[in-house]
């Protein structure tokens, strides 16, 4: 403890840490706090799907649900964890449905993103206009399904075939045997 400093000790806690992680993933550097931001609230939106700031995918497709009040500008960046920016086009796929905007997630590979969610409701005048930032999602990646074309799969993988109905065996009539005695 140094005493020259102004600020004095309240707490003082010992960490004793018995067993480590064995892979540590660094999170994304994020300046605001994870999670929606007070313009989000301001414009009357909600998340249907999601509760907290960190979407967790398991393999395959997640899918991330916006109610939004107003028609809205939304845009968005995805950022790896050294915070450069992704081509999201792969990765993300938004639909706009009535007062809904749905973003579906397809990660390429396991790691942490940042996905950040910038928007404003439409103006009446046209122009270029600066939009805030509405939310950053951190984006947890366990685990990546492969994406095959399903006209050509991989040779070791096993294309399932179509089973036919197999006719039913004729059934087995019952055989007469005639005995002849001859003399």
């Amino acid at each position: 403890m140094k005493e020259e400093t102004n600020l004095h000790n309240v707490v003082i806690f010992l960490l004793d840490c018995l067993v480590a992680k064995k892979y540590i993933q660094p999170y994304p550097h994020n300046e605001v706090p994870w999670g929606p931001t007070q313009c989000f609230y301001d414009y009357r939106m909600k998340m249907i799907n999601q509760s907290g700031p960190m979407i967790v995918t398991w393999g395959g497709k997640r899918k991330l649900i916006l109610e939004v009040k107003d028609v809205m500008l939304i845009t968005y960046q995805l950022l790896d964890v050294e915070g450069i920016e992704m081509d999201p086009k792969e990765i993300i796929r938004r639909e706009d449905k009535e007062n809904r905007v749905n973003f579906t997630f397809t990660p390429q590979r396991v790691g942490m993103y940042k996905f950040l969610l910038f928007g404003m409701p439409k103006p009446k005048q046209k122009g270029k206009w600066r939009l805030p930032l509405l939310a950053s999602y951190l984006i947890d990646c366990k685990f990546t399904r492969q994406l095959y074309d399903e006209d050509f799969p991989p040779p070791q993988v096993k294309v399932p075939e179509k089973e036919e109905p197999k006719p039913e065996p004729p059934k087995k009539e019952k055989r007469k045997i005639k005995i002849a005695f001859l003399r």
